[in-house]
């Protein structure tokens, strides 16, 4: 096995077999110039060598022979104990050897770059079959080499949660063909941010462009925190059909030594929407950029700062 595989930079490497689903959508993001923050992946190749120095595939097999899909307090169960043997081993030291020379040329890269976010990217993630959105783990505001480690490791581990597992057994994947690169990113501090649809999820309208945000990091949107505002646009015109801007009284925020933390929004911001015209319409023609090159609609996760954009992730729409 190559070391020099063992972590790549997004824009030279695409394979997703290497560096994952969502790894390989960023770097033809970027390939094509779209405004992607700066990024390495620890490749599927450092997994692998993780799971073998360590001879971890036989003692998960056998805690996983036998198991009941639908028994989900015994799959619970199956999964913590795989989960324990994954955090309880260490990276071998070839590997964090290549993880901290990246961190270190991203630092490098970019005056004043010390947070990161460090994210899952499963083979087969984000892809026209099945996208395991909110499958695996992702770390935001990781603020040294050893979190960065750690995180790496507990992104591993995530591939054997519960609903990681379950998951795959319902779309009928092989689970130890499915390897786990991880993204390590600038971290982003968000004005606002969120999720654009270049269809419309609910009614299935292509002719339509959703899109939810909310004040702060985009993690409040995903998770469900808040009740994002919502913009629907019609994409032949770009003209705005319907607005609905939620009373939004919390946002999630950037902690200065590290992690996030839910913060009061500021009360002249609490009714007032976080995207400009100009923004959105910002938003929407990249959205449909992104659905000419992919040939289908996709969602993409976004934020901006400073009046700035950037994409921090997409992936077809695999639910319609």
């Amino acid at each position: 096995m190559a070391e020099l595989s063992y972590t790549v930079h997004l824009a030279e490497n695409p394979n997703e077999l290497l560096i994952g689903g969502k790894g390989a959508s960023l770097a033809r993001m970027i390939a094509s110039g779209f405004p992607v923050p700066p990024a390495f992946t620890v490749t599927t190749d450092a997994y692998t060598h993780f799971m073998e120095e360590h001879s971890l595939t036989d003692p998960i097999g056998e805690v996983l022979r036998d198991f009941d899909p639908m028994n989900f307090a015994d799959m619970e169960t199956r999964a913590q104990q795989i989960q324990g043997l994954v955090n309880g081993a260490s990276i071998p030291t070839s590997v964090q050897e290549h993880i901290l020379e990246a961190y270190g040329g991203l630092q490098a890269s970019r005056t004043g770059i010390q947070a990161v976010s460090v994210r899952s990217s499963a083979t087969a993630e984000d892809s026209a079959g099945a996208s395991f959105a909110g499958q695996h783990d992702t770390y935001l505001n990781v603020m040294d080499a050893e979190s960065v480690l750690d995180s790496v490791r507990r992104c591993w581990a995530s591939l054997w949660s519960s609903h990681a597992i379950h998951y795959r057994q319902q779309k009928g994947f092989d689970h130890f063909n499915v390897l786990m690169a991880v993204v390590v990113q600038e971290m982003i501090n968000s004005v606002s941010a969120g999720v654009m649809f270049t269809m419309n999820p609910v009614t299935g309208d292509h002719s339509e462009v959703m899109i939810n945000f909310a004040w702060g990091l985009g993690e409040a949107v995903v998770s469900g925190l808040v009740t994002p505002d919502n913009i629907l646009v019609a994409k032949e015109t770009g003209v705005v059909k319907e607005t609905f801007i939620a009373p939004q009284e919390i946002m999630i925020s950037l902690q200065p030594g590290g992690d996030t933390s839910q913060e009061p929004v500021p009360a002249n911001r609490v009714n007032a929407c976080s995207l400009t015209e100009l923004e959105i319409a910002e938003l929407v023609k990249l959205g449909l950029t992104l659905e000419q090159h992919y040939g289908a609609p996709v969602d993409v996760e976004w934020c901006f700062t400073d009046g700035q954009v950037k994409l921090l992730q997409s992936r077809p729409i695999t639910t319609l």
